[in-house]
């Protein structure tokens, strides 16, 4: 028989496992082995839109165990900033600080889906209504071109006969 110890075994650093020997077995043996850290569980996004409300970083929320390096910093013009992960066991965990990519948010006109104007539109949102916009315009000039085509056809064809 033997019995199994531990020691150190929880969080970042070097570890023990002894193994004792027990009645008709002597001795024991140690091992050591190294915990390292992980990467927290919970972490903000890389790119965060700045409320169009918010004055400084304070008015910005993070994840849980997260704050801000300088909360008091002002968001007008501030294309980033550092978050710091404060949360329980912060030594287990590597990556501890970000460097977070910061977008003021932009408001639509009030429309009558949106008559509070409480319902902001992305980027990639105005992208779209671009390009859905180009389709639609190419789609109506190659109509347009094609009845044309078939006008001039026809008054040709009344002109031959």
């Amino acid at each position: 028989d033997f019995t199994i110890s531990y020691k150190n075994n929880i969080n970042v650093g070097i570890a023990k496992i002894t193994i004792t020997g027990m009645g008709n077995y002597t001795g024991s043996l140690i091992l050591e082995f190294e915990i390292l850290p992980i990467d927290v569980p919970i972490k903000p996004p890389s790119e965060m839109k700045i409320p169009s409300n918010a004055t400084t970083l304070s008015d910005i929320s993070l994840p849980t165990g997260w704050q801000w390096e300088d909360s008091n910093l002002f968001v007008d013009n501030l294309m980033s900033a550092t978050a710091i992960y404060v949360g329980e066991n912060k030594d287990n965990y590597k990556r501890t600080t970000m460097v977070i990519t910061l977008q003021k948010e932009e408001f639509v006109n009030p429309t009558p889906d949106n008559p509070n104007n409480n319902l902001k539109q992305s980027r990639s949102d105005n992208i779209q209504t671009i390009i859905i916009s180009v389709i639609i315009g190419v789609a109506f000039i190659l109509t347009f071109s094609l009845l044309v085509a078939k006008i001039r056809k026809k008054k040709k064809n009344n002109l031959t006969h």
